[in-house]
């Protein structure tokens, strides 16, 4: 909680204590608590120094302002002010900043040697906290991204924290992150707030308050149109996809095989498309309560492919790749004559979908019992996942501290392992066409990469956007 202090000069202070015996990481609302309290304890403290709310307002509005009323745990406790003890930093994954899950020896995580001395903690650092209350991945993504290129922008060693994760494990779906040369902090030194904390902790639940509008306003070149005036927002995203975006070997080998076969024989363009439904809609007005004809899509594609291929080359055909969360798309007569992104691991409807005591194969259909996938991706389907079919599409979500089943992980492991295939896909081609309120459109403009996006390779057909790529422009509800 945050604290009021006096330092040993007599001046009032501010710091955030968090009792080190606390079961880490603490919750999504425990987190969002700390934040909001800070603000007003660092509002308290400063009024008590005479400094009136347009004051705090002004200085709220720079993203690198530092509260010089604002002590550091560390610095509390070297001043006596916190309880401390000394103790040697507890050997973390790099997977698991605060899980015992996945520990390994100090010198085997650091590739140290025994003649080496051992690392001291990480002078700054960002912690991001892969959460459990968002169904989506696309919102983990780019806010994992997002996360790694700040840190790299302020030189803070990175962590990732999946001790809580609904989807599991961060090593299911991705190599291991960039290894730090120092020790992760212990996890009462990780505060939310203020951004100008030695160990900063980010997660889904404070992301709103991390990436604010003051980072938008630092980040951004004003009077400048889309996609030009998120282009530093761009390039921290991009940082975090070209540091974290390496799939798992089991998926790394099929996703370099699928796209060898998808340009073989052809010697034309590869169009992505990505269709969302499920419980995600249209910007678009017309649309908002359905979702955007699919002859949108098709055509926005055509359109694409003719910009691609040059005059002289006008016998080459672009071939299409389709990805959706909604089955019904793939056998819809608008693509008939489109490809599957991947072919691996498929969301079936029911009515396609084998018995359920069928196995589960790396290349198969995935179904829970009695749950299909008409209609495309539901957050209460995903929170059902692994419960049997009297639960499933409840919305029944795991408890923060309750560890998911067996099943339920290896389902929401296949379905994560799914949508990041059909990305990793799409994203591998020459152009891609997608609906900008799907979060999965802003993740694939980020794959496409700046140059793609600007030269009109990535393809909004959401007529309720904003113009052009751009941060935080309407990308919510998960994927």
């Amino acid at each position: 909680m945050p604290l009021a202090l006096t330092d040993h000069s007599g001046r009032t202070r501010w710091a955030v204590y968090i009792p080190e015996n606390q079961d880490f990481p603490l919750t999504p609302s425990v987190y969002a608590d700390l934040r909001s309290q800070s603000e007003d304890m660092a509002a308290h403290v400063a009024g008590l120094a005479g400094h009136d709310p347009f004051h705090l307002h002004k200085h709220g509005s720079d993203y690198y302002h530092v509260d010089k009323n604002f002590m550091d745990v560390k610095e509390a406790e070297e001043h006596g002010l916190f309880p401390s003890r000394k103790a040697t930093p507890e050997a973390r994954s790099w997977s698991s900043a605060t899980s015992t899950a996945n520990t390994t020896s100090t010198s085997d995580s650091l590739n140290t040697t025994k003649d080496e001395p051992p690392p001291e903690v990480c002078a700054t650092s960002l912690t991001y906290v892969l959460e459990s209350h968002d169904a989506g991945f696309g919102h983990t993504l780019l806010g994992l991204w997002l996360a790694y290129g700040l840190a790299q922008h302020e030189k803070r060693a990175f962590f990732i924290d999946d001790s809580h994760w609904a989807y599991g494990t961060y090593s299911t779906f991705f190599l291991p992150p960039p290894l730090p040369t120092c020790l992760p902090p212990p996890p009462h030194h990780q505060l939310p707030s203020p951004h100008s904390a030695h160990h900063l902790l980010v997660s889904a639940a404070t992301l709103p308050w991390t990436f604010n509008r003051a980072f938008t306003t630092h980040f951004s070149t004003p009077h400048t149109p889309l996609p030009q005036r998120h282009k530093r927002i761009f390039a921290l995203l991009r940082t975090g996809h070209d540091a974290l975006f390496h799939l798992a070997p089991q998926d790394a080998s099929y996703l370099t095989q699928r796209l060898s076969h998808l340009r073989h024989p052809s010697t034309g363009p590869l169009i992505g498309v990505h269709v969302r439904h499920g419980d995600r809609h249209p910007r678009e007005p017309q649309y908002r309560d359905s979702y955007l004809p699919l002859e949108h899509y098709a055509a926005a594609a055509r359109a694409l492919a003719t910009r691609l291929i040059p005059p002289a080359n006008a016998s080459f055909a672009a071939r299409l790749i389709l990805a959706s969360d909604d089955p019904e798309v793939y056998t819809s007569s608008t693509f008939r004559d489109a490809q599957r992104a991947q072919e691996r691991i498929q969301l079936a409807r029911k009515a396609t979908t084998a018995s359920p005591q069928t196995p589960l194969l790396p290349i198969h259909k995935f179904v829970d019992e009695g749950t299909g996938w008409e209609g495309g991706f539901y957050k209460d389907v995903f929170w059902g996942l692994g419960r049997g079919a009297r639960m499933a599409g409840r919305g029944v979500r795991d408890s923060w501290r309750e560890r998911p089943g067996e099943l339920a992980l290896q389902l929401r492991g296949l379905l994560g392992r799914s949508y990041l295939l059909d990305l990793a896909v799409l994203g591998g081609g020459e152009g891609v066409v997608c609906a900008g309120s799907s979060v999965a459109c802003g993740v694939l403009g980020v794959m496409v990469g700046w140059e793609g996006v600007v030269g009109g390779r990535w393809v909004d057909v959401d007529g309720g956007g904003g113009g052009g790529w751009g941060w935080g422009e309407g990308w919510g509800g998960g994927w």
